[in-house]
């Protein structure tokens, strides 16, 4: 739910083109970290041997990949990134906007990749 859910604090944009995505950020005040997460939402996973042989995983949300692709000052900001550099298996992106030094997570947004 919090993934769904968009942080406005400073609101950004995400675009899927056909060969690319792309971030949009208006004016602000401060200096944020942009940030590109692509996702998995859900994984199984059978397991075969061991103590738990026989059973399935269930994975959310798995991190296939997180990149810094820049950062944005004060003003209207725009990052573009080639959608095939993202795993394959990265069906979904979030974008994020992060006070500098791993604070606060100010803005972001999810889109589908596929």
């Amino acid at each position: 739910r919090a993934l769904k859910a968009p942080r406005t604090d400073v609101p950004l944009s995400l675009e899927r083109t056909e060969h690319e995505l792309i971030i949009r950020t208006p004016p602000h005040d401060e200096t944020y970290d942009v940030y590109v997460v692509g996702y998995l939402p859900q994984a199984v996973t059978r397991i075969d041997r061991g103590e738990n042989a026989g059973r399935t995983l269930t994975e959310v949300n798995v991190v296939r990949y997180i990149r810094k692709i820049g950062q944005s000052s004060g003003a209207a900001g725009e990052w573009k990134l080639s959608l095939s550099s993202l795993p394959g298996d990265a069906s979904n992106v979030v974008a994020l906007l992060q006070k500098p030094g791993h604070g606060a997570i100010v803005g972001a947004q999810t889109a589908s990749i596929q």
